[in-house]
């Protein structure tokens, strides 16, 4: 299905429900903005905004997913469904950074020692070296970083499977959501491509446009994710 279809079927799911889109949205912001309040609090602090936050993430993507299928019309029943399901969301949140760990730590080895090595080389003025050096760990970081990215869009849904199939094991969910992305992964790109004029148009308002881009975003992705899902069986 093309990405025109695609907002075409979000515009549909949203029309006579904005508002209610909107309010959940507003709600779920809020509720992030007082855990950064946590901040405040010295050492536990950021741990304790993490841990309330990750549940609470999860219970608005359920939330959005009710009112998508409209098996609800509530806006704040995230806070119930996130930390009903506090140990799942943390189980997969865990699950998606085993999946990511590998590409993370190669970025992060590739960054220190190329940068480590080039300033070695320009002490010791080894320029020539150095030049050629910079163009390798360029392009080093490149890739990676490519390949990073390609990873998260095989991770986009994996959070969705898991709400719909909650009897199943989170790491059967994410094995799941990477298999439904393979080779979807650029029309994926493409559906976030075109919003840009949009995004554009939000900042312009200055963030007022973000009220009505943020579900329609949001319900573009879940059309994409139910499109792509009806032609790979879950098993």
């Amino acid at each position: 299905m093309k990405a025109k279809e695609i907002r075409a079927q979000a515009r549909e799911s949203l029309s006579g429900r904005w508002g209610k889109y909107i309010l959940l949205n507003f709600l779920f912001a809020l509720c992030i903005i007082l855990f950064f309040l946590f901040f405040l609090v010295p050492k536990v602090g950021i741990a304790l905004f993490f841990i309330l936050t990750i549940p609470l993430a999860y219970g608005y993507s359920y939330n959005s997913m009710r009112l998508r299928k409209k098996l609800t019309d509530s806006t704040i029943e995230f806070v119930n469904l996130g930390y009903s399901n506090f140990l799942r969301a943390w189980k997969l949140v865990l699950c998606v950074m085993l999946k990511i760990i590998i590409p993370v730590i190669l970025l992060l080895g590739v960054f220190v020692i190329g940068a480590g090595s080039i300033g070695v080389l320009q002490f010791f003025e080894h320029y020539t070296l150095a030049r050629i050096l910079k163009i390798v760990w360029y392009l080093l970081l490149l890739l990676v970083s490519i390949w990073l990215t390609f990873r998260l869009l095989s991770l986009s849904f994996v959070t969705n499977i898991s709400i719909e199939h909650s009897n199943n094991s989170v790491k059967k969910c994410v094995d799941y959501g990477i298999k439904i992305m393979k080779g979807n992964r650029l029309k994926l790109i493409w559906l976030n491509l075109t919003f840009f004029g949009w995004t554009v148009l939000s900042i312009l308002t200055l963030g007022i446009g973000a009220i009505w881009l943020t579900p329609y975003i949001s319900m573009a992705k879940t059309c994409f994710y139910l499109n792509i899902k009806e032609n790979i069986k879950y098993d």
